[in-house]
Order: structure tokens, then sequence, then C-alpha cells
């Protein structure tokens, strides 16, 4: 099972907050937990029912291992825009 807190240093990679050889700040960590958090709930919104509770960094991430990947990237690209570092890839 895959940690929360790997879900988003993999989005801080790909948004290039994070170096590959660097381990992301607390400040960091907890912004990124807060935008996952926020995007799982934004999907319900748009009929994505998840049955999500808020998950912390340490909990382990909700969704199946398939799902993994793809919130990566999307969650990378809400991130990427308050770090100011545009993303190269089509999400």
């Amino acid at each position: 099972m895959t940690a929360t807190s790997e879900i988003v240093t993999r989005a801080l990679r790909k948004a290039r907050v994070v170096a590959k050889d660097e381990t992301a700040t607390a400040d960091d960590m907890a912004d990124g937990v807060d935008a996952l958090n926020m995007m799982l709930h934004q999907w319900k919104l748009r009929g994505v029912d998840l049955t999500h509770t808020n998950l912390a960094a340490a909990d382990t991430f909700s969704l199946n291992a398939e799902y993994e990947e793809g919130t990566v990237y999307l969650l990378a690209e809400r991130l990427s825009k308050d770090y100011n570092r545009p993303v190269g890839f089509d999400a």
C-alpha cells in the first residue's frame, strides 16, 4: 500500500518543486496533502464519489493502485500553479 506522503512527494517532483534526491519540507508536504484532499473532495462535486475522508501524510492512499499515477499528475498540475512552476506534460 502507498502512503499519502509518497503520492504528494511524487507530485512535488513532477512539478519540479522537490528534486529527486530531496525530501519535501514539512510545509510543502502539508500544502500537498491539503491540495490532494481538496482535489479528491472536488471530484465528488463533479460526480466521482470516492467516499473520501481527509487523509494525513502518514495515511494509506485511499484509491486503488491503478489510480495513483493519474492522481500524481493531476496533483502536480494543481501544485505547479502554487509554486509558479509550469508543468511540461499533459495531465
